[in-house]
């Protein structure tokens, strides 16, 4: 391949183009100094039919999937115009590049292990290319000492097999916080950072690469002592999250049961400082971080160090019932509703959350099975997402005839479903139950709602309105 970079700026290679690396390419490629772009970046994919599109789409200056960040839009366009981001097959360019970083993920198999094939692939691939004194960012989620007991050795065998001094090897990791939605960008350039390296060079370059991404005035970058300390970070922090959520959805039961209103008490507890981030109830977990991360803790125990004894009860069963989230709001629906055998039942809304058109790990797909199980007949409208892979012959593109429906389920919050005119979609004394499972409708939409007399249901609220 021509290398196609004419001017004299620090070159990175992305490896991994997915919803991490894909936006952080782009990212890196817009930043400027005195008004000209300081980096040149390459995006590498695999050579098959999934990566051709993403390369396909992001140099013809797209992103991979629809996004509602205006500013990612722009950035986007910024970078096609400037001629200094180039995705591709060829993995030469990580010889020219003196920043690697990857961004392959570490999926997790049957609940038990991790599959590191891809990422090991990516690994050798960077060895047999990568250019002395060149640093290599991890940027993937990873159970605690993957880098130590995976990566490294296999860096540590290329380099000798090259006749590198291994000790040379300069291996970061700094994990992502990345969240998708209308601030898909700036939770990339505008949020805290956490990194650490195999040795004081791998840990310096580290540091001054992001500092000249990240406002670090605003947003400091924390170094940890190890490799290993920034890997826990990352898994503990979800974990808590998902312990969190866990936590929340078991308390909704007993306020549903009681006649509790589960909103107004979350409020009165979050006037502590000490407790504002208690979450609130919801749907489901969804997405590729919390459905996996925390149990990573239990990989790293088990198979990386060998030890049987640590067992994270709490962390598994958090998962477990998150994972079973969805079934409440179908008893939800049985409650009120009776037998769901032939039962019309609307979704609004099939990403894993709001305002983005990413269905992986969907609540939604888990709600839509068990509907079908039980006989009912499902239709679902999310206008951000253009085709619901899990279910391709529903037509999620416009808002089906609410008048037929049995039940409307309110399931992602978002920005678009706040404008919906219920005056319109609903007639009066409606048969119909509307289940607002995130508190997605403004006063103004339930104040409609009551208006045609049909019946509202909150989760986690014990009082139907």
């Amino acid at each position: 391949m021509k290398f196609f970079y004419t001017q004299k700026k620090q070159n990175v290679c992305v490896v991994g183009l997915g919803f991490v690396g894909a936006a952080l390419s782009i990212i890196i490629a817009s930043i400027l100094k005195k008004k000209k772009p300081i980096f040149n970046v390459y995006g590498l994919e695999l050579k098959n039919k999934k990566g051709k599109k993403i390369i396909d789409k992001l140099n013809s200056g797209k992103f991979i999937v629809e996004t509602t960040d205006t500013n990612l839009k722009k950035k986007i366009q910024i970078v096609k115009r400037q001629k200094n981001f180039y995705a591709t097959f060829d993995e030469n360019v990580i010889a020219k590049s003196e920043i690697i970083i990857c961004n392959v993920n570490v999926d997790f198999v049957k609940k038990k292990n991790c599959d590191y094939k891809n990422l090991v692939k990516a690994i050798t691939s960077i060895v047999k290319n990568i250019s002395e004194e060149s640093l290599i960012i991890i940027e993937s989620t990873v159970p605690p000492g993957t880098c130590e007991k995976i990566i490294l050795p296999i860096l540590e065998k290329g380099f000798a097999k090259r006749n590198i001094d291994p000790s040379k090897i300069l291996l970061a990791h700094s994990f992502e916080r990345v969240m998708p939605g209308e601030n898909y960008a700036n939770s990339i350039q505008k949020y805290w950072r956490v990194f650490s390296g195999n040795c004081n060079k791998a840990e310096k370059k580290c540091e001054e690469f992001y500092s000249k991404i990240i406002n670090t005035k605003k947003y400091k970058l924390t170094k940890l002592p190890s490799i290993r300390d920034s890997e826990f970070c990352k898994i503990l922090e979800n974990s808590y999250r998902a312990v969190n959520i866990a936590l929340i959805d078991e308390w909704s039961r007993l306020a549903e049961r009681i006649g509790v209103s589960m909103s107004k008490v979350l409020a009165a507890i979050r006037i502590r400082p000490t407790h504002a981030n208690i979450m609130s109830p919801g749907f489901g977990v969804g997405g590729y971080c919390l459905t996996k991360d925390p149990l990573f803790g239990r990989v790293s125990a088990l198979k990386i160090f060998k030890d049987k004894k640590i067992k994270f009860p709490i962390t598994s069963l958090s998962v477990k019932i998150n994972d079973n989230m969805p079934s409440s709001s179908i008893n939800i629906l049985k409650k009120n509703l009776g037998s769901l055998a032939g039962k019309k039942i609307l979704i609004f809304g099939v990403s894993y959350r709001e305002n983005v058109g990413d269905c992986r790990y969907s609540p939604s797909k888990y709600f839509a099975q068990q509907l079908q199980k039980n006989g009912a007949k499902i239709f679902a409208y999310d206008p951000i997402v253009k085709n619901w892979e899990d279910y391709r012959k529903l037509d999620v593109s416009k808002i089906h005839n609410i008048k037929k429906m049995d039940a409307l389920v309110l399931a992602v919050k978002h920005n678009c479903f706040k404008k919906i005119n219920f005056n319109k979609l609903l007639k009066l004394n409606q048969s119909i139950i509307i289940l607002d499972t995130f508190n997605v409708l403004t006063n103004k939409q339930v104040l409609q709602i009551k208006k045609k007399k049909c019946k509202i249901v909150f989760i986690g609220e014990g009082v139907v309105k």
